[in-house]
């Protein structure tokens, strides 16, 4: 069997998984969230790094792909301004410690990750696998146009 199929086939079986039509578990939750707010509180006293950057950017996006499916009380506005925050930041290269989080970025960081926190708690693991779903296609994508074509 191909690998494709395969996929779909596991993608199929899963959603006939009734433990996906329930919200994740506290615990698993608090695990996944913990890394984010380390990074964001890193990040809240200055301690810039690319690595913290990223782990935020991706927590922003699946945000917005979870709101995009209808299941996030934020206003577009508020990942607007994350989303332009962290872009700054990734555009200055690869030290990104010598430069200052505005607190705009801040306080849209902080209710993004606040949002987070609770649509892992709320939002049924369908909708969560979904959007992380998407997200890996996003950088599989990515990844193909950075990669040096063969010539």
């Amino acid at each position: 069997m191909s690998r494709t199929k395969k996929r779909k086939s596991l993608a199929l079986q899963s959603r006939h998984n009734k433990a996906l039509y329930l919200p994740m578990e506290r615990s698993t939750a608090d695990s996944l969230v913990l890394s984010i707010r380390v990074a964001l509180e890193s990040v809240r006293r200055g301690h810039v790094e690319r690595d913290t950057v990223v782990c935020l950017s991706e927590t922003v996006l699946l945000t917005g792909f979870l709101m995009h499916a209808g299941h996030g009380k934020l206003e577009r506005h508020v990942l607007d301004c994350a989303e332009r925050g962290l872009l700054q930041l990734l555009d200055q290269g690869k030290s990104p410690a010598t430069h200052e989080v505005g607190p705009d970025t801040i306080e849209a960081l902080t209710s993004i990750i606040n949002e987070y926190d609770r649509l892992l708690r709320e939002t049924r693991l369908l909708a969560i696998l979904d959007a992380n779903e998407r997200f890996e296609r996003l950088t599989r994508s990515a990844m193909a146009i950075q990669q040096p074509e063969n010539v």
